[in-house]
């Protein structure tokens, strides 16, 4: 599974940006999020990290080769690093299997959709002291968010000559839609603010809007 570090961190000259995906190397000890005593092991690709506070950096000082073999022709690269972390400094990736039964408070339901009253569709764990289930919040917000796609979005419909010229996807047909690039910045915007809702419990997750993406 993976999480994403939620704001920038320095190692003498290693500098990781807030919003860098990381690969969790570990299995969780809870399935909470946002708490202390979560311990992580995480693996970040160099390439994902910036070196001396840049914003970019060339291929060339990204891979770190092996200076005890020939300077030519070094085989061996570092490419990542290794980072022990907790809960509190990461989001961690709701969709992953791992939290597949994971369960959370009414009050953080109620943080996360800023309502008093829980809709009836969110699906409750029964006998449980975190009596919703995260998956079903998920599901909940996802679908609010592909009927606001539907209703909001700017879409393209494919034309013969787009199918002729190979301007689509593999299969489409005349008539089918995609989203416009005006589209594209809309659902980019509106899918950020249902992520900064799910952020407030320590969990992220990549909202489809109802959409297929390849």
């Amino acid at each position: 599974m993976y999480c994403v570090i939620k704001n920038d961190m320095k190692f003498g000259e290693y500098f990781i940006k807030g919003g860098t995906k990381a690969r969790v190397i570990n299995k969780p000890n809870y399935k909470e999020a946002n708490i202390p005593g979560l311990d992580l092991y995480l693996a970040i690709n160099l390439s994902d990290i910036a070196l001396q506070q840049k914003e970019s950096v060339l291929e060339s000082e990204i891979r770190i080769k092996n200076e005890l073999e020939e300077r030519c022709h070094s085989n061996t690269e570092m490419v990542g690093i290794t980072l022990i972390t907790d809960g509190t400094k990461v989001l961690m990736d709701a969709g992953a299997d791992f939290y597949e039964e994971a369960t959370i408070y009414d009050s953080q339901v109620k943080r996360v959709l800023e309502i008093e009253n829980i809709p009836e569709k969110i699906k409750k764990a029964q006998y449980l002291n975190r009596p919703y289930y995260l998956r079903s919040i998920i599901e909940y917000l996802d679908n609010e968010f592909a009927q606001w796609v539907q209703d909001n979005c700017e879409f393209y419909v494919y034309t013969e000559e787009d199918i002729k010229n190979g301007d689509c996807w593999a299969d489409a047909e005349p008539g089918d839609t995609t989203l416009s690039d005006k589209g594209i910045e809309q659902f980019k915007n509106k899918k950020i603010e249902y992520q900064k809702m799910l952020e407030k419990i320590g969990f992220t997750y990549d909202f489809k809007g109802g959409l297929v993406w390849e």
